[in-house]
């Protein structure tokens, strides 16, 4: 799943509202340019936030299959 510039922030965004004790986090686009600035192509970035932990998980050992047979 490739990131979609904005969802990861908007998750955030409404997670903050519907939480009590909450800690606000507003800078993930910016977290996110910044990762891919200093990563390139040596890492992944997940959005998983409309994924379970299961899908989550299966879609990095797909990655990581898919990594290794190159």
């Amino acid at each position: 799943m490739a990131h979609r510039p904005g969802s990861g922030a908007e998750a955030c965004r409404e997670r903050n509202l519907q939480r009590e004790d909450r800690f606000d986090f507003d800078g993930l686009d910016e977290l996110v340019e910044g990762m891919r600035d200093a990563f390139g192509s040596r890492s992944w970035w997940l959005t998983s936030t409309e994924q379970s932990p299961e899908e989550t998980l299966e879609l990095i050992l797909d990655r990581a299959r898919s990594a290794a047979r190159r």
